[in-house]
């Protein structure tokens, strides 16, 4: 005979692997990750409010400024405001929607959700790449996949969804640095093929786009879709970040920057160098340096360009927000590292600097620091001393829009193009990814806040250039870039250099 407690244990036993199995979906801390799911999986109230109380918890102890564009109290009425909101189960795609619009409201473009968290679920196999450009409130192909439809065509539905509804969803991904409002909104139009493709494709193999042809005419155009994989192996649609340069017949320098990190530290300073030696030999009386869809790198690459540039000794000092943490840019150094900070300051017990690193580095968690470094790596008489053209975008971040803001701060050139994503206050950076326990959801967080110590007062507002131009109708349909255009020079008469 089994005993009593012994039976009811095997009861509760038996109930629990039966709550398991019926409802597994929604049994906290028990999900498997996203590319195992259905983004139309639900997730439990336990679990979305555990997941938030890690998330404000890490918001707190890892983020160096949370407060820097919000106060401490519109970040707890939204954090109530959310926690309300997932009061019965979501599906996981809701709940990803929350965390976005709650990461997004803080302002730090390096605080987010990436939208590459929607191509990691199982269902998401087929897809139509293209972007769009918007110009008096219409919008226009600025590419499409294989080029079936002609650049400048007029877009307005898909699958008769209107786009600007497409692009009030896509705005919901797209990062966002302080007040540089057109910013988000350039980000949100390249993600307009993202978001059709995961929540209105659903994995159909044909599309139908609704388009005003160059004659006038509303037509529609049935169009085949691809395979995800093969869109992530097309260098077209997925090209490694570009560096490279080149000389127009004029002589003017083109130095082309998709990041400050594409080449690794010491392979963009060697880029750098390699470029502004050429730029001497040739005596080039204009440099260009395009920013577009730079999405930033080593702020050191960027201070190692300023260097080649600075003809009158600027305030280059910067100053570094951190709060110790886990998650740090210090947290990851070895016993070596260590050994070497405590054998320098035996010798050089007055640098300031790495003492102050040092005790930064031997504080506790939850330990705040300012650390200031000046930046000083070149003497100004080594600088290139020509007219210098910026181009940036929308869609330019992080130590772009820092270097952008020293040129034009200092008047050193002139900047071209569309508002980029953040101002003259600095930026965030060293973003981490983590991971929400229960939902696994991934997310990123900065882990430090540069500000330059020159523009430390400045305005939130987003840089505007100092000529703003957007592409027209007619450059759309040539394929004519609008700067260099006006800057009198064109990619078909160029050498270019490796």
């Amino acid at each position: 005979m089994i005993p009593r407690k012994v039976l009811s244990w095997h009861i509760h036993f038996c109930l629990f692997l039966l709550a398991e199995f019926s409802f597994g979906q929604t049994v906290c801390g028990k999900h498997p990750p996203l590319f195992l799911r259905n983004s139309e999986d639900l997730i439990s109230v336990h679990c979305m409010k555990e997941d938030l109380k890690q998330l404000r918890t890490q918001l707190t102890t890892i983020h160096p400024q949370l407060t820097y564009y919000k106060t401490e109290k519109q970040v707890d009425s939204l954090f109530a405001e959310v926690n309300s909101t997932c009061s019965t189960p979501l599906k996981t795609i809701e709940f990803i929607e929350i965390v976005s619009t709650l990461l997004q409201y803080l302002n730090d473009s390096h605080t987010n959700i990436s939208p590459l968290v929607l191509t990691q679920f199982s269902h998401v196999k087929r897809v139509f790449p293209f972007y769009l450009e918007q110009i008096n409130d219409k919008f226009y192909l600025q590419k499409c996949f294989k080029d079936i439809i002609p650049r400048g065509t007029e877009c307005l539905e898909i699958d008769n969804i209107p786009i600007s509804t497409i692009l009030d969803k896509a705005k919901q991904f797209a990062f966002k640095e302080g007040m540089a409002s057109e910013a988000h909104n350039q980000m949100a139009l390249k993600l307009v093929s993202r978001i059709y493709n995961f929540y209105h494709l659903k994995n159909r193999e044909f599309l139908t786009f609704k388009l005003v042809d160059f004659t006038g005419d509303t037509l529609e155009k049935k169009l085949q879709s691809t395979t995800l994989r093969s869109v992530l192996f097309d260098n077209e649609w997925n090209p490694k970040e570009a560096v490279w340069y080149w000389f127009d017949s004029s002589g003017t320098a083109c130095l082309q920057l998709g990041s400050f990190s594409a080449k690794g530290n010491n392979g963009m300073r060697r880029i750098l160098d390699e470029f502004f030696k050429e730029v001497n030999l040739r005596k080039s009386p204009h440099v260009f340096i395009d920013l577009r869809g730079n999405s930033g790198g080593y702020v050191s690459i960027k201070n190692y360009l300023i260097s080649y540039l600075d003809t009158s000794n600027t305030d280059k000092r910067e100053r570094y927000d951190f709060i110790r943490s886990e998650e740090d840019r210090f947290s990851s150094i070895g016993w070596w590292i260590k050994y070497r900070y405590r054998s320098y300051l035996k010798r050089y017990p007055n640098d300031t600097l790495i003492a102050k690193e040092w005790h930064y580095i031997e504080s506790p968690n939850g330990t705040n620091c300012q650390l200031f470094y000046d930046n000083n790596s070149r003497v100004s008489r080594k600088a290139y001393r020509g007219k210098v053209s910026v181009a940036i975008n929308g869609v330019s971040m992080s130590a772009s829009v820092m270097f952008s803001s020293w040129i034009q701060t200092t008047g050193r050139g002139v900047l071209y193009g569309e508002m980029c994503m953040g101002g003259h206050k600095g930026t965030f950076g060293d973003a981490v990814q983590l991971k929400l326990k229960h939902s696994k959801i991934p997310f990123n967080m900065s882990t430090v806040k540069i500000t330059p110590l020159v523009t430390a007062d400045a305005t939130t507002s987003g840089i505007v250039p100092d000529v703003l131009l957007k592409p027209t109708i007619t450059q759309l349909k040539n394929g004519i870039d609008p700067i260099k255009e006006v800057l009198g020079f064109y990619k078909k008469n160029i050498t270019k250099i490796k």
